[in-house]
């Protein structure tokens, strides 16, 4: 039986970010990845470069491109590895039982480019799971939570634009057999 080329997806059972070492080869390389536990949504959002010719009165062409894709993630946790990634700083670990602690730290860093991965896992019969791929990403609308009555959700919104040694913007991969992110 052939492999369905459209499926239903839901389940977002994964997501995991890697920071951009170099993309100046034939393949992007990326750090260690890190996972972004609690993950709840990844939305992916195009956006269009548009030109429209007109004369006589008359629309005659019009030219469109994809120039970028905009994401937006929400997490259930707070996760610091990822903030590090995401927007730049450090984690520090210090101290000893009873006296731990994990220090998230941001100074007047820029952040990063970084590469998203999302599994899905409810997909068509036939499938195992659906793999979406941003491989050049930045931050560049902020990682927002909240400290109040209810609990905080990381909300990361950015951009990903085409890598330049492979010249991918996004991969959506359908595979045969479910296989977990890298």
């Amino acid at each position: 039986m052939p492999l369905p080329t459209a499926s239903k997806i839901l389940l977002l059972k994964d997501c995991r970010i890697a920071a951009l070492t170099d993309d100046s080869g034939a393949e992007p390389t990326y750090g260690t990845s890190v996972d972004l536990p609690g993950i709840q949504t990844l939305e992916l959002t195009p956006e269009m470069d548009v030109k429209t010719l007109e004369g006589d009165g008359e629309i005659l062409d019009v030219y469109s491109k994809v120039r970028l894709v905009g994401f937006t993630w929400n997490s259930a946790k707070i996760p610091l590895d990822a903030l590090a990634v995401l927007l730049g700083g450090t984690v520090t670990e210090s101290g000893t039982t009873p006296n731990q602690k994990a220090v998230y730290s941001l100074g007047d860093e820029n952040p990063q480019w970084f590469k998203i991965e999302g599994q899905a896992v409810y997909v068509e019969d036939g499938l195992g799971d659906v793999h979406v791929t941003l491989y050049k990403c930045k931050c560049t609308g902020g990682a927002a939570f909240s400290l109040g009555t209810d609990f905080a959700v990381l909300k990361a919104t950015g951009q990903a634009i085409r890598a330049a040694s492979n010249r991918k913007l996004l991969d959506v991969t359908f595979n045969e057999t479910e296989t977990p992110l890298s």
